[in-house]
């Protein structure tokens, strides 16, 4: 059973990854129109995404490759 505490820690270290895709974003110039384009998502996943929610390793793997950083950078960002 998960607790409070395993929730809250899970929810920021989502939070600590979504924040750093919109600065890989923000660091190579691009809007989240054409990230999602780069990635093969639409503009609202990438929203969600910054948001901390609908975040999927499908969409992790799509992110980092359009954003042309590895996938376990993007992992690293968690810790």
């Amino acid at each position: 059973m998960i607790n409070l505490s395993s929730q809250i820690k899970q929810k920021n270290q989502l939070d600590k990854m979504a924040l750093l895709i919109r600065e890989y974003r923000f660091a190579i110039g691009l809007t989240q129109k054409e990230l999602g384009e780069l990635s093969g998502l639409n503009r609202n996943t990438i929203v969600r995404i910054e948001n901390s929610q609908n975040i999927s390793v499908q969409n992790l793997i799509k992110i980092a490759d359009a954003l042309q950083v590895d996938l376990n950078q993007l992992f690293a960002g968690m810790t």
